[in-house]
């Protein structure tokens, strides 16, 4: 089974289609090492597309952490991703998603935007 650097290797050789194969493909734990090999990528529009994508319309909760974790490594080379950032703040109970809540504040934090106050 590949790992968390097979993963990182295909995003360094940009390799977007074998990555999103891979991820349509996985399980949850593969899903999830995609999605941080990915927030170690350069932040190209593929990159950005597959993480905003899983942000608005999760798998489930974890790989939406997960995504969201991915998108504040990249920090302000994941700018365009603000809005989903907030829309998905916005709309939150955070006291039913503590840990939700508390990626999205991270991931924000770590793109150094002021417009998300």
């Amino acid at each position: 089974m590949p790992d968390l650097e097979h993963y990182k290797k295909l995003a360094e050789k940009k390799h977007w289609k074998k990555l999103q194969s891979a991820y349509e493909k996985s399980n949850e734990e593969t899903r999830l090492l995609i999605l941080e090999a990915l927030g170690s990528a350069a932040a190209v529009d593929e990159v950005l597309n597959i993480l905003i994508n899983e942000v608005n319309f999760p798998l489930n909760e974890q790989t939406q952490i997960a995504a969201i974790n991915a998108l504040g490594s990249l920090g302000s080379q994941a700018s365009r991703a603000k809005e989903h950032l907030t829309h998905q703040m916005n709309h939150l109970d955070e006291a039913a998603h503590p840990e939700l809540a508390q990626a999205l504040r991270s991931a924000m934090t770590k793109m150094k935007t002021s417009d998300f106050d």
